[in-house]
């Protein structure tokens, strides 16, 4: 039975519908997730580690060396405020 359920775990790892693996990870902050990666472009193959980014962006005022800023969130949309009280019908319009 524990064979089976690794085989699993691994068919749903390396064989799932996430493009490049790509990932959230919901237990940091504006992390995001990359699975290993290989490709070949022009008879040359590329192989990458896992990567986790954080969502930074380059710092739009600051003139240091390698500043950066955490990439600005989007306004939550006028359908899903006017429902303040109703959780699982904002969950569902942001769906």
């Amino acid at each position: 039975m524990i064979l089976q359920k690794n085989i699993i775990h691994s068919i749903i790892l390396y064989f799932s519908r996430q493009v490049a693996s790509i990932h959230d990870h919901s237990n940091n902050v504006r992390t995001v997730g990359m699975g290993e990666v290989i490709a070949v472009l022009n008879g040359v193959e590329f192989r990458t580690r896992h990567n986790d980014y954080r969502l930074n962006m380059p710092h739009r005022t600051s003139r240091k060396y390698n500043a950066f800023e955490p990439i600005p969130f989007p306004e939550v949309p006028p359908e899903v405020t006017r429902r303040p009280n109703n959780i699982p019908a904002q969950v569902w319009k942001l769906n």
